[in-house]
């Protein structure tokens, strides 16, 4: 469940499954307004899913790599 445009010091995106307790996935904010957050954050997370890695740790993977992108 994307959620990075809350407020707040930090962006934070949640990890929701069934049979497992969330998971937080928090970066701190930085300045400004950025479009495509989203799109780009699930992207990464289906390239480390087409890689073969299971669901938490492409995540996790895609939200460093976003935070590092912006």
């Amino acid at each position: 469940m994307k959620g990075g445009h809350g407020d707040g010091a930090e962006a934070v995106d949640w990890l929701l499954r069934p049979d497992a307790p969330p998971l937080r996935f928090a970066v701190p904010c930085k300045p400004g307004t950025r479009r495509g957050t989203g799109c780009t954050l699930a992207s990464a997370i289906a390239a480390h899913l087409a890689r073969g890695d299971d669901l938490a740790s492409p995540c996790g993977h895609a939200k460093h790599y976003l935070w590092k992108w912006i």
